[in-house]
C-alpha cells in the first residue's frame, strides 16, 4: 500500500511513488525488511497474502516460522539472496515461494531487505491432482494387462491344445482388452479436452 513518503524534491517524491505505485500492482508479495527485521514496506498483494498490514511488525511476529525468521537473518548478516518453498498458515496450508534478497542500499523506509512470496497453493495441489491421476491410471491399466499376459501365458502352456480352455480364456481377453480400449479412449478425450479447454465452442445449443 502506497505510504505518504518524507519530505524530498517533489520531482524525486514523485518517481519514488509511481515506483510504489507500480510494486503494489504486481500479482506477488513484496516487503521491505530492516536490519532489525521489521517490515517496513509492504505492497498490496503482502496484505492480501497475510490478511492484514505488517507494517512495523517483525518478521517472526508475522510468520512465526523459524525457516523465514533464519533465512532473513542469514541474509541480513551474510549478505546473500536466499530462495525457498515453505509450508505456512492452517487450514488451508499454504505453499508459498520465498525469497529473501539483500538491497544494496538502504530505502527511503528504511529496508535493507526485500522479501517476495509467491502462492504455490494451487499449483502444488494440480500436481498431486495429476499425480494421483497417473497412479489411478497405471493401476486400472496393469490389472487388464496382467489379466490378458497371465491367459496368454496359459494358453501357450498348459492349456495349450485345450479347446474348450481357449474360448472360455479368449472370451476373458477379449473382455480385459476392451476395457483397456475404453481407458485408453478416455485418456484420449481427457486429453482433447485439456488442449481446448481455451477455445469457446461454436456449434449451435438447443
Amino acid at each position: 500500500m502506497i505510504k505518504k513518503l518524507p519530505n524530498k524534491p517533489k520531482r524525486l517524491r514523485a518517481h519514488l511513488e509511481q515506483h510504489l505505485h507500480i510494486l503494489d500492482t504486481l500479482p506477488f508479495a513484496i516487503l521491505q525488511i530492516n536490519k532489525k527485521y521489521k517490515v517496513v514496506w509492504a505492497n498490496l498483494a503482502a496484505n492480501e497474502l497475510l490478511q492484514m498490514d505488517p507494517v512495523s511488525q517483525t518478521v517472526d511476529d508475522v510468520f512465526s516460522n523459524d525457516l523465514l525468521y533464519d533465512a532473513v537473518e542469514a541474509c541480513n548478516t551474510e549478505g546473500e539472496e536466499f530462495r525457498f518453498e515453505f509450508e505456512w498458515g492452517q487450514r488451508p496450508t499454504l505453499s508459498i515461494l520465498a525469497t529473501v534478497t539483500p538491497m544494496q542500499q538502504t530505502s527511503a523506509q528504511g529496508g535493507r531487505m526485500i522479501m517476495t512470496l509467491q502462492d504455490l497453493t494451487t499449483q502444488r495441489q494440480t500436481e498431486q491432482v495429476r499425480a494421483d491421476f497417473v497412479a489411478n491410471v497405471s493401476h486400472e491399466l496393469r490389472t487388464p494387462l496382467s489379466t490378458l499376459v497371465g491367459f496368454i501365458e496359459t494358453l501357450q502352456g498348459p492349456a495349450r491344445g485345450d479347446a474348450e480352455a481357449a474360448v472360455k480364456f479368449l472370451g476373458i481377453m477379449a473382455d480385459q482388452a476392451a476395457r483397456m480400449s475404453r481407458l485408453v479412449e478416455d485418456l484420449l478425450s481427457l486429453s482433447s479436452i485439456e488442449m481446448n479447454a481455451s477455445i469457446l465452442p461454436s456449434g449451435a445449443v438447443d
